[in-house]
């Protein structure tokens, strides 16, 4: 039989030996900690180090704490060339301006960050290594900010002339108002602008006629419809909607293709013009009518604009240019 007195040293033993692990592991973890508050006491040392010297003491005296130690690679400026071309805004409407000062400040970024590369590779053979890509970098950004800086002045300019344009129609409709309204039982159609413009910079003018179309009834809700649906047969998921109910033709015939009327009414329940109300209609044509024609015929089909019959407007190019 085993005594108790071995029994209790086998105990002891037990008990020595996991003291001495469990300190072991406590030990361990305290140096673990002490190194890592080291390597944060010496990174924050040499920040403040570098605060305080000139930069060229801290470009020789301050390592690299950051995760990075190698100057930045030849792909990376590649990579960031690719960014500057991306730079692609949609320079167009009243927020034109902003939309630019945007591009600009994301080239600037851009433009700060190589230059910062550039420095970081100094003047040694690395330095001259990466010195074409930087270049190749900085004139992406000269030539990004010039395309910007061109498609902002374009649409400036179509600012003023569109200005212009609006006073000279204005002027000119003020003595031509019989060419320009129409009523038609149980509506007023009023032409009050006509523009024409090029879309996303394609060189081929649109023409946009603007018109209030006002429910003169006292008791009538009008449904227009000037939307047609199209696809979506057996089941497809493959259809939309065209525009519908309106015409523009020349003096020589020439028709010109309807390519969207605004706001879009399907002739449906809860989309309507009650009495009183005026909606200003937006036609678009994809062409500009030919400024030698005599005059233009701008046809509005019946319930396009909610009206019972169609209306007929006989318009002396004048109006157009």
């Amino acid at each position: 039989m085993i005594s108790y007195y071995k029994i209790q040293e086998h105990l002891l033993n037990r008990r020595t030996t996991k003291s001495v692990t469990t300190s072991l592991v406590i030990l361990e973890r305290i140096l673990f900690l002490t190194l890592i508050v080291f390597v944060l006491a010496v990174c924050v040392h040499n920040k403040l180090a570098s605060a305080n010297d000139s930069p060229q003491i801290a470009t020789l005296t301050k390592p690299d704490c950051s995760p990075s130690k190698q100057p930045y690679s030849l792909r990376e400026y590649t990579v960031l060339g690719a960014r500057v071309m991306g730079v692609n805004p949609i320079i167009v409407g009243a927020d034109a301006r902003d939309l630019a000062a945007t591009a600009f400040r994301e080239l600037d970024s851009m433009d700060r960050q190589v230059d910062t590369w550039k420095a970081r590779a100094g003047e040694g053979e690395y330095g001259k290594e990466v010195a074409d890509k930087y270049l190749w970098v900085k004139n992406l950004i000269v030539e990004k900010r010039k395309e910007i800086e061109e498609k902002l002045v374009r649409v400036i300019d179509r600012e003023k002339a569109l200005e212009v344009e609006k006073v000279n129609f204005e002027n000119w409709r003020s003595k031509n108002k019989k060419h320009l309204i129409r009523h038609v039982d149980d509506m007023k159609l009023e032409i009050i602008w006509i523009g024409k413009h090029n879309v996303f910079g394609n060189s081929v003018l649109n023409t946009e006629i603007f018109i209030e179309a006002t429910n003169t009834t006292s008791t009538k809700i009008l449904k227009p419809k000037n939307q047609k649906i199209w696809g979506y047969e057996s089941g497809s998921d493959i259809g939309g909607q065209i525009s519908i109910g309106a015409s523009l033709t020349d003096s020589f015939g020439n028709d010109y293709k309807l390519t969207s009327v605004t706001p879009s009414f399907l002739g449906n329940e809860g989309n309507d013009i009650r009495p009183g109300q005026t909606v200003t209609f937006k036609v678009r044509f994809g062409d500009a009518p030919l400024p030698n024609s005599r005059s233009v015929q701008l046809v509005i089909d019946p319930v396009t604009f909610g009206q019972s019959s169609a209306a007929i407007f006989d318009i002396p190019i004048e109006a157009f240019y």
